[in-house]
Order: C-alpha cells, then sequence, then structure tokens
C-alpha cells in the first residue's frame, strides 16, 4: 500500500500518557526506554536504555560507561551486544569482537571473559550497586 494511502500509525494509549509528545516531540526516543522498563522494571534494564539513548546522541564515552555498569549490574547478552555495537562504530574491532563473543558466552551461561584496559576503580565503580531488589521489584534488605 503506498505510503499515502496508509492509515497513520496510532499510538498506544500508554505512550501517549506516559510521554506526550506535545511538549518537545522527545516521544519517539524514550518510547523503546519506557517499555523496556515496563517489560522488565531493572537496574540493568534502565541502565541500558539510557545507555541506548546516549549513543544515539552521539555520547559514546558515556554510552560506554553506562553499559559498563549495565553489564556488571547483569544486563546480560543484549547489554554486551549494545557494547559491541558501539565499538564497531566507533573503529574498534577487536574489542567489539570480544564484546560479541561475550553476549554469546552470557547467552549460554557461560562466565564472560574480562574487558582489557579497565582497572581496578572502573571494575570497582560499575559493579557498586545503589541497592538490590527482589524478583518483584521491592528493595531487599542487607544483613
Amino acid at each position: 500500500m503506498p505510503a499515502e494511502l496508509a492509515p497513520p500509525r496510532a499510538r498506544s494509549a500508554l505512550a501517549a500518557v506516559a510521554v506526550p509528545t506535545e511538549h518537545g516531540g522527545w516521544g519517539l526516543t524514550a518510547e523503546p526506554v519506557l517499555l523496556g522498563l515496563l517489560v522488565a522494571p531493572s537496574v540493568a534494564g534502565a541502565l541500558l536504555g539510557v545507555a541506548r539513548l546516549a549513543r544515539a546522541q552521539g555520547q559514546w564515552p558515556q554510552a560506554e560507561q553506562t553499559l559498563h555498569r549495565a553489564i556488571a549490574q547483569g544486563g546480560g547478552g543484549e547489554a554486551w551486544e549494545a557494547l559491541g555495537d558501539g565499538f564497531a562504530q566507533a573503529g574498534d574491532d577487536a574489542r567489539a569482537g570480544l564484546c560479541y563473543r561475550n553476549a554469546l558466552r552470557v547467552a549460554r551461561g557461560d562466565a564472560a571473559e574480562p574487558m582489557p584496559g579497565r582497572d581496578l576503580k572502573q571494575q570497582i565503580l560499575a559493579e557498586a550497586a545503589i541497592e538490590a531488589r527482589d524478583a518483584h521489584g521491592l528493595p531487599r534488605l542487607l544483613g
């Protein structure tokens, strides 16, 4: 069907309420993040969404840092794949390949290879959890 005859794409009622586009038109950018948070509300999911937004805006250093944190918080293969995509776009094929291999390893339940060039301070910052939550999204008490 030609584009001019196709009916306009209807926005879901939830998207219209959660991200009204009449206040700046940023709804199309934030909808994937909101959907991800609705489907899997987790720290890793939120970090992955923030990293994708940063990368889409051309802020690769910030996206890379956020993706490392998402991986440390349990982002899994999806976070490793996003990190690999960023390295590939930046022209770092060696690191991109390592990230893609780690995405496959994590998907199979194997341990990921460590990323070279990350010092102890960077690793500690990525792994520091603000709070741990259970499967229902409630904070867990320490101790």
